[in-house]
């Protein structure tokens, strides 16, 4: 929370740094290529009260890397390393997947009494409040960090503090620098009261110890008490592919930029991308339920980012999209739009008698999340999956409601036992669906978990 104008500028400097240990304990097992364990992650949370520095001559507002004074404390966070399900799914390192295992050293530059910085920009809790403008900018820089060879982008979610409201643009400035404190890549982005901006940079070469240097300093300022602090909501490194560009521009949260109200990024479109890519100029047909995220909750749509994605990205395919508000508005050569009620099998039904019953290669389920409708389509749509065509379900994290079994325990229960079991499935769709799945894994590129379902061959 913001408490009103830093200190002033003072001639000499004092710093009182109170260190928190904060244990968390993850329980892993044992899946695929994963390893079983359970470990304690230790994350060291400082809590850091000082005075900024008056400024000393002119020159840059960042200053070169080996400016920045090393604070009296350097924090070792190791990460547990999570199962990965599939060599073929792309991943993320976030704190949400945990498997990213690195030593950090944190080194602070004119840090006020209302910044706080974590020990890692991995997790959650790095606040900058920026000086006076008559004071040197705010700087934190974290690293050496060593990533795997993975990797070769990083993007950080910025956000600007809504209350206490102020009129001041604050400008953040991000860094990625080798361990020589070489620039690799710098972004910038303008943040106002309760704004949001994403800052991607590149790591290159992939791989090699990398330094994340964060500055933030008043481009407008206006004065008054009240300035507004910058919040470092989410970090995640990753392989970046056409897929995440193209759901990056569009607002999606199916890339790495945005997460939807709250939420942070699910990076779908890094494990789309191995899915898809080899039949991308193939002619076949996609089926996508649920077309804007922002119509579920306002019933006013206004576009369709994924189909406008798949639109591109399957040049030769034709699209069906399905959703419960009315689409027809929209106009893409190729695409059809249904408006249906997917928990309805009177409606699933009308939608493919509509469209001479055709045969899917790709169902994609990003609908209302509840997990009685996700079975139910799901048991209704995949007889209409060509054979070896794929069946995803998004979001299997949550529900607007809770339901029981939710769609997740439904498929690892399947995966335990070869048995469908549920009330919101008859039986004779159970037996079909279990005479019909070839195979069910439960990806989690990042936060949440998606289902690909692949129906057996010919």
């Amino acid at each position: 929370m913001d408490r009103g104008q830093p200190d002033q500028p003072a001639h000499d400097s004092r710093l009182v740094v109170s260190i928190k240990v904060l244990h968390s304990v993850y329980g892993t097992r044992s899946h695929g290529h994963g390893r079983c364990s359970a470990a304690a992650v230790e994350m060291a949370a400082l809590t850091i009260r000082g005075w900024a520095r008056r400024r000393r001559g002119t020159g840059s507002s960042c200053g070169p890397f080996p400016e920045i004074s090393a604070l009296p404390i350097a924090a070792h966070c190791p990460y547990v390393r999570l199962p990965v399900i599939s060599d073929a799914l792309s991943t993320v390192f976030s704190r949400h997947t945990g498997n990213l295992a690195y030593q950090c050293d944190i080194r602070g530059h004119n840090l006020n009494s209302w910044c706080r910085v974590p020990g890692s920009p991995f997790v959650d809790g790095l606040h900058l409040l920026p000086n006076h403008p008559s004071a040197d900018p705010v700087s934190v820089a974290f690293g050496p960090i060593r990533l795997p060879a993975g990797p070769d982008t990083l993007t950080c979610l910025f956000s600007c503090s809504e209350r206490p409201t102020h009129d001041n643009v604050i400008g953040v400035h991000a860094r990625v620098l080798d361990d020589r404190r070489a620039a690799i890549s710098d972004a910038h982005a303008r943040l106002q009261a309760g704004g949001e901006s994403a800052v991607t940079l590149t790591l290159d070469p992939p791989g090699g110890p990398v330094i994340l240097l964060i500055s933030v300093l008043f481009e407008e300022f206006t004065g008054g008490r009240d300035f507004g602090s910058v919040r470092l909501r989410y970090a995640l490194a990753y392989r970046r592919n056409e897929l995440v560009d193209r759901f990056n521009a569009t607002g999606s949260d199916k890339g790495t930029e945005v997460g939807w109200g709250a939420g942070v990024p699910h990076c779908y479109a890094l494990t789309y991308e191995a899915l898809f890519a080899g039949f991308r100029q193939e002619p076949f047909n996609l089926l996508e339920i649920g077309l804007d995220t922002a119509s579920q909750h306002t019933g006013d749509p206004r576009d369709a980012p994924s189909l406008r994605v798949w639109r591109d990205y399957f040049p030769q395919a034709s699209l069906f999209g399905y959703d419960i508000n009315d689409f027809s508005f929209l106009e893409l050569p190729g695409t059809v739009t249904h408006r249906g009620d997917q928990s309805s099998r009177q409606d699933l039904t009308r939608f493919l008698e509509a469209n001479g019953l055709p045969r899917f290669r790709v169902i994609l389920d990003d609908g209302s999340h509840a997990s009685s409708h996700q079975q139910i389509s799901l048991s209704a749509l995949f007889p209409y999956l060509e054979p070896g065509g794929l069946y995803v379900i998004e979001d299997l994290h949550w529900q607007p409601e809770p339901e029981a079994p939710s769609t997740l325990e439904v498929l690892r229960a399947f995966n335990a036992g070869s048995v469908i079991a549920s009330p919101f499935i008859e039986d004779a769709e159970a037996r079909a669906l279990e005479a019909g799945i070839e195979a069910v894994v439960i990806a989690k590129p990042n936060d949440a978990e998606v289902a690909i379902i692949t129906k057996k061959g010919p």
